[in-house]
């Protein structure tokens, strides 16, 4: 996972030229502008919050039905607690997150990342000089990782019209709001043939670990993990 605009492996940076969010309810906004989710540079990525690093130059929402909404009656700031993103998932020192399948919940409702089943993301940038979409649908699918209930969402990357890259991304949500980036299985296009690319991960296996994805209440300047 690197920073908010980046692609996966060694692509160049990816500039988001619109985006689209088509919801089964209501429109939500972040902060102004919509977030992408960061996509993955390393197996020990560490992010910076960041919002002028990623260059929106046109937003729009679609939605089936429902007022739109405003994050700002997110939860008063915790930086400092043990419950922020930067307690939680630190950059530094050994990474041992402490994860209690106990403390997380089955559905996903942060207000800067809701992941309802049935949400569709339509993104649309460039990479170099090459055109590219990102289209991405919060599925009805789970998967049990570290005995969490982990949301299935289904990522594809395309250009030309043509899926290069596929991916099953894993997300959960703990109690405290903050949603953890349990794993990945993706696939990327070779040769004319979908193979498994190398940097598919999943938390608990061969010493791989969670990290956040979205805080609870992000802050300039928060730096946490989103895996290791």
């Amino acid at each position: 996972m690197g920073l908010l605009g980046s692609n996966k492996r060694t692509r160049l940076p990816f500039i988001i030229l619109s985006s689209t969010h088509r919801y089964d309810g209501r429109i939500q906004w972040m902060g102004g502008d919509m977030a992408k989710r960061p996509r993955r540079i390393s197996p020990e990525a560490v992010s910076t919050f960041a919002f002028g690093l990623l260059i929106v130059v046109t937003t729009q929402c679609v939605s089936s039905g429902g007022p739109a909404t405003s994050p700002s009656s997110a939860v008063p700031s915790t930086r400092a607690s043990s419950s922020s993103a930067s307690g939680l998932a630190p950059i530094h020192g050994k990474y041992s997150p402490s994860i209690d399948p106990a403390n997380f919940v089955t559905t996903i409702d942060n207000p800067y990342w809701p992941l309802k089943p049935g949400t569709a993301f339509h993104y649309e940038g460039v990479r170099g000089t090459t055109r590219q979409t990102d289209d991405e649908v919060v599925t009805h699918k789970t998967k049990q990782i570290l005995g969490i209930t982990s949301t299935v969402v289904r990522d594809t990357v395309s250009e030309h019209g043509a899926p290069v890259e596929r991916t099953f991304d894993w997300y959960a949500q703990d109690r405290q709001g903050n949603v953890w980036y349990m794993g990945e299985d993706s696939f990327e296009l070779k040769d004319g043939h979908f193979v498994k690319a190398s940097d598919s991960w999943e938390s608990g296996v061969d010493g791989a670990q969670p990290g956040i994805i979205m805080p609870a209440n992000p802050q300039p300047d928060d730096a946490y993990r989103q895996e290791y």
